[in-house]
């Protein structure tokens, strides 16, 4: 429904108002959708040890990371979200979908502080339209 919004609204954008450049921009905006509502999610293994928390080839070290918590809604949500140290990528979330979160969580408050992460503004539209 978002995609059909976005390209109706950028092909009567060039029709009326001939406003060519935010017609291609909402155009290319439901594109950009289309890509990634098709796209498979990534599949990771992810290994929490001593050393920090390695998600498929990235490891974390515990002193690259602030904080972690887990994200837990039964029947809904559960994800693992760490803030990191790093101003370009402030959090990594990574779904723990058949694990249980109280052993995630008995292993990583002996290495990190537990604090809650609120959610983004683009997490929640990202939720509520599927990506």
């Amino acid at each position: 429904m978002v995609i059909i919004a976005l390209v109706s609204a950028g092909g009567s954008m060039l029709l009326f108002s001939g406003d060519m450049l935010m017609a291609i921009f909402l155009l290319l905006s439901s594109l950009v959708l289309i890509l990634y509502s098709t796209k498979r999610p990534e599949i990771s293994k992810i290994m929490i040890d001593p050393r920090g928390i390695t998600i498929g080839d990235a490891t974390h070290h515990y002193k690259d990371i602030r904080s972690f918590w887990l994200h837990y809604d039964p029947g809904n949500l559960k994800e693992l979200s760490l803030e990191l140290k790093k101003w370009y990528m402030p959090y990594v979330k990574v779904s723990i979908a058949d694990k249980n979160p109280l052993i995630i969580r008995s292993i990583l408050v002996n290495f990190l502080p537990e604090k809650e992460h609120e959610h983004s503004l683009v997490d929640i539209i990202a939720r509520k339209i599927g990506l």
